[in-house]
C-alpha cells in the first residue's frame, strides 16, 4: 500500500477550515457592500417615488440578480394620477440611475404601468 505521508490529512482538513472561513469573511464583506449600495440607490429615488419603493423593494431583486422584471405601478397608488404622470416620474428615476441601473417600461394596459429594472453592465 502507498503511503499518503505524514500530515497529509490534517493539510487537507486546515485547507478546507481556511476555505471555508475566508468565504464566510468574503460573503460579509459582499453583503455590506451589497446593503451600501442599496442604500445608495434608495437615497436617488426622487420623493415622487420613495413610498413605492418602500412597499415593494424591486431593489432586492435588482441587487441579486441584477435585474428586477415585470413590477407593477397603477394609476391611484401612491398618488399616481394616470399613465403619463407614472411615466414622468420614471423618467425623473432612470435620470437619477443613469449609468447604474436601466429602466424600461410598458403603459398598454389602463391603469397599469410595468416596470422592468436592469443592472447596466
Amino acid at each position: 500500500m502507498k503511503s499518503i505521508g505524514n500530515g497529509s490529512l490534517a493539510r487537507l482538513i486546515g485547507e478546507k477550515s481556511f476555505t471555508a472561513s475566508e468565504f464566510v469573511r468574503k460573503w460579509g464583506e459582499i453583503s455590506r457592500r451589497e446593503e451600501k449600495l442599496k442604500e445608495e440607490l434608495m437615497r436617488l429615488v426622487p420623493d415622487c417615488l420613495k413610498g413605492w419603493f418602500e412597499e415593494h423593494n424591486p431593489l432586492n431583486s435588482l441587487v441579486d440578480y441584477g435585474r428586477a422584471d415585470n413590477w407593477k405601478m397603477y394609476v391611484g397608488e401612491h398618488g399616481f394620477t394616470d399613465r403619463a404622470d407614472i411615466r414622468r416620474k420614471l423618467k425623473l428615476l432612470k435620470a437619477a440611475w443613469k449609468g447604474v441601473v436601466d429602466i424600461e417600461w410598458t403603459g398598454h394596459d389602463i391603469g397599469l404601468v410595468r416596470i422592468n429594472f436592469r443592472a447596466t453592465f
